[in-house]
């Protein structure tokens, strides 16, 4: 793994280093399930699209905190040896990541209701009110107009509330620019318009009551293949798919 526990420290002089990262990415790796995996291969697309996008600079050198620290990544990057802090957060609920375990068991040709897991309801634990087996009557209403939106940006927008106040507790190093990336894997993550959604997070963002915690310089999401840099200023989106992500390396170093 390239940024673990195992190899917590990883210095980059060269564009052919980069070059390593995005052909890890795009090669036949298979992400773990594992928090330190997933947080390792959403660090590997931040620094990718950062880098090609003159966000960061060589040389970098990215360190790995261990579990009990905080943020999760440190980078120091550029010949003025900037800091840069980020911390990682996972947009969904509880329910939705346990019965999507559990519904690996169902035969093939179930269902799974996603309405159910709106942050706006609370399914009990042992519920399988959400689960279909093939020939089952579907019992959910539906969304409504941008419904999944909605459900997408409240998810998202408790992902920071909750990160936010993590960044104001007293063990949390601060560095020069504080970031976080919010990676949805909610139950609308594949299905949602992306534009509307953001839209209405910026809402909130901007409906919400301003508290005197700190908060954090740039919060960047992760979703539909897509990573959205800086979401509520610069909001420029690049898409993670494997082709896609080639190309603009092709590009870049052409």
């Amino acid at each position: 793994m390239l940024f673990s526990d195992e190899c917590k420290e990883r210095i980059f002089s060269e564009v052919s280093d980069i070059g390593q990262i995005v052909e890890y990415v795009t090669g036949k790796t298979e992400v773990g399930r594992n928090t330190e995996a997933i947080e390792n291969f959403v660090f590997c697309f931040f620094l990718i699209v950062c880098f090609v996008k003159s966000k960061i600079a060589l040389p970098i050198k990215v360190l790995r905190r261990r579990k009990e620290q905080s943020p999760d990544f440190i980078l120091c990057y550029g010949i003025e040896k900037k800091l840069l802090g980020l911390e990682h957060s996972r947009a969904t609920t509880e329910k939705y990541k346990e019965d999507e375990s559990i519904f690996e068991q169902y035969p093939e040709g179930s269902l799974l209701e996603l309405p159910y897991y709106s942050p706006s309801r609370r399914l009990p634990k042992k519920s399988r009110i959400a689960m279909r087996k093939p020939g089952e009557k579907l019992m959910s209403n539906g969304w409504g107009d941008y419904g999944m939106e909605n459900d997408c940006a409240q998810l998202v927008t408790d992902a920071i509330d909750k990160k936010t106040e993590k960044l104001n507790a007293p063990h949390f190093e601060k560095f020069s620019s504080n970031e976080l990336i919010v990676q949805d894997v909610s139950h609308v993550s594949s299905l949602k318009r992306l534009d509307k959604t953001i839209q209405l997070l910026r809402e909130k963002d901007a409906s919400s009551t301003k508290d005197a915690r700190t908060k954090y310089d740039k919060i960047h999401l992760i979703t539909e293949h897509s990573l959205v840099y800086d979401v509520f200023k610069d909001n420029e989106t690049t898409s993670l798919k494997k082709d896609d992500l080639l190309k603009m390396w092709t590009r870049f170093t052409a």
